[in-house]
């Protein structure tokens, strides 16, 4: 028994395979790829000894099994780098026709399998092969034709957005928004100050008032209709400069974010226990009974975070993997919680397995992007070639979700996306050596304008076919949401995500001084939860955009329809 420790080559050779550093009984395979008519292949074993064989051309043969043996040989290569390897080892198995982890035998007869599937005819059906080629050759033209056209829609949105932007809000000292329909001499307050639910389309009791676009479920939503409506009204008025003052530029503001704290009977023991130590015992006695359930772990895992235990509360979290480690809300929800703890390695993992498993869905871009981005952030100091790294990919994903063919359910998702590739381009342009990396950014040109905001809210959730709405307060009592998604100080809401997911984005460029109230409304949903409820993640920046950026993230699940959670105060001071 003996150990080859090194193999040498020459040019001519490439992509070696070899049992490098396993013991060697019996038969010792080497497989490799010859580039040229002749190359030389050493190759070293344990003890000092070697052997030396020249390869031609000729010696190759021609019936493809030793080409089926060396990707057989690549394949096991791969295959400890898991899911990271995937697509490589999927290319691998279609080209030599190979059975992989992640491929299978398929009888394919026709030209239309063929297309079906993405796999060449081999070249013993020569008409079959040219065929193919051509179909091929159409549908890239096809193809790129299409990205072109949806390329030009989202360049006339993201024009109408910067158009947005670029609009000066005027507002009058003393504003206080007042509905068209309230009571003389009430103002949008009304007596407790908080704004009327007249103003917003809903009907006492929080049900929907007969002309709000969701009164009947049945009808049709004519909501574009309502916010070029509201869009032309808002600039009209924004232009009016006399006896007005500008809304103040886009400063900083105090985030003040509630903790989630449902009540649920599980956590009662935790709550009772002295300490963290405590606590986490209370946990694994409680698991007994609801280990099952995919919020217990949720619950306890931030409970122990309030109690200033992360480490076990990472633990916690990541039980929840047990219970259906192919399940993409469950990963993504774990996922946002460790990225929010600073766990920025746990929800790349993650999100990258999201990504795998649910690629036609344009947030699994977003949602591995921006933690991405995240990591980022956090090395900026101590490490800028690495954040710089981090930025480059999350710009690239953005990229994909920009470029890509979406569901109808995902609605100008592509501007949300390009907000924060140029959030990215300006963050990676300040840093130190960012400039002599080699890296060609996506987009340039009338694509490339950092929309620097006194604040942004975005809202996202783990549930497809589930609508979850983004309700900001502002100063004036105005409340900014679907019905209403321009105010008139100029707060932008983005388009309504009825199906799954969001993201729902408040913007302001200018903040009128006083609080912002955040709250968010279950409108409905129609999918059953594996966690019993639906978790929202909501993520709040001030001064978005700029060197001063602050941002505070919050996860909570809800449970009932119609519900409306307050998530917390964003607060202006005069002069920011």
């Amino acid at each position: 028994m003996t150990l080859l420790v090194r193999v040498e080559r020459d040019a001519a050779i490439a992509h070696v395979q070899a049992p490098i550093g396993e013991p060697i009984s019996g038969r010792l395979v080497v497989t490799a790829q010859l580039l040229g008519e002749k190359g030389r292949i050493v190759l070293h074993y344990a003890g000092g000894s070697s052997a030396e064989f020249e390869v031609d051309v000729e010696g190759c043969g021609e019936t493809g099994l030793v080409a089926r043996r060396w990707a057989a040989m690549a394949v096991d290569a791969l295959a400890w780098r898991g899911d990271e390897a995937k697509a490589e080892i999927v290319k691998i198995g279609q080209a030599y026709r190979l059975v992989t982890p992640h491929t299978s035998l398929i009888v394919l007869e026709t030209l239309d399998q063929h297309l079906r599937h993405h796999i060449l005819p081999a070249k013993s059906r020569a008409a079959l092969r040219a065929q193919y080629l051509e179909a091929i050759e159409k549908q890239e033209v096809a193809m790129a034709a299409g990205e072109r056209e949806r390329l030009a829609r989202v360049l006339g949105l993201w024009k109408q957005r910067v158009a947005w932007w670029n609009t000066e809000f005027k507002v009058p000292a003393g504003f206080r928004f007042v509905p068209e329909n309230a009571k003389p001499g009430q103002n949008a307050g009304g007596a407790d100050g908080a704004a009327p639910e007249a103003a917003t389309g809903q009907g006492a009791g929080g049900a929907p008032a007969p002309d709000s676009p969701r009164a009947d479920p049945g009808a049709p939503r004519a909501r574009e209709a309502l916010r070029r409506a509201n869009g032309d009204h808002n600039e009209s008025e924004s232009k009016d400069k006399s006896d007005s003052d500008e809304a103040t530029g886009p400063g900083g503001g105090k985030i003040e974010l509630k903790p989630w704290s449902p009540d649920v009977p599980y956590l009662a023991p935790l709550k009772a226990a002295a300490d963290a130590s405590g606590a986490y015992a209370a946990y694994l006695k409680q698991r007994e009974t609801h280990g099952g359930i995919p919020a217990f772990y949720l619950d306890c895992g931030e409970h122990l975070v309030q109690r200033g235990d992360k480490a076990t509360a990472v633990r916690i979290l990541t039980s929840i993997l047990e219970l259906s480690l192919e399940s993409p809300p469950l990963l993504r929800v774990a996922a946002h919680r460790l990225q929010q703890l600073g766990e920025h390695a746990l929800a790349i993992g993650l999100f990258e397995r999201v990504r795998g498993l649910r690629p036609e869905e344009p947030q699994s871009h977003r949602d591995l992007a921006l933690a991405l981005a995240d990591r980022g952030r956090a090395s900026e100091a101590t490490d800028p070639s690495a954040a710089c790294a981090d930025f480059e990919r999350a710009i690239d994903l953005l990229a994909v979700v920009i470029k890509g063919a979406w569901d109808g359910r995902f609605p100008e998702v592509e501007c949300i996306a390009l907000e924060e590739l140029n959030n990215l381009l300006a963050r990676r342009a300040r840093l130190a050596g960012a400039a002599e990396r080699s890296w060609k950014a996506p987009f340039d040109g009338e694509w490339i304008v950092n929309l620097e905001c006194a604040v942004r809210i975005a809202l996202s959730w783990d549930a497809d076919a589930t609508d979850i709405d983004l309700w900001v307060i502002e100063p004036s009592g105005e409340k900014c949401m679907y019905s209403q998604p321009r105010t008139k100080i100029g707060g932008f809401m983005t388009s309504d995500f009825t199906q799954g997911y969001g993201p729902e984005v408040y913007l302001l460029r200018r903040a009128m001084p006083g609080p912002y109230k955040v709250q968010c409304n279950f409108y409905g949903s129609s999918q059953q939860q594996l966690t019993g409820s639906t978790t929202i993640q909501a993520l709040v920046i001030t001064r978005y955009g700029q060197p001063g950026e602050e941002r505070q993230s919050l996860t909570v699940r809800l449970d009932k329809k119609q519900d409306v959670v307050d998530l917390g105060e964003i607060t202006v001071p005069e002069g920011k």
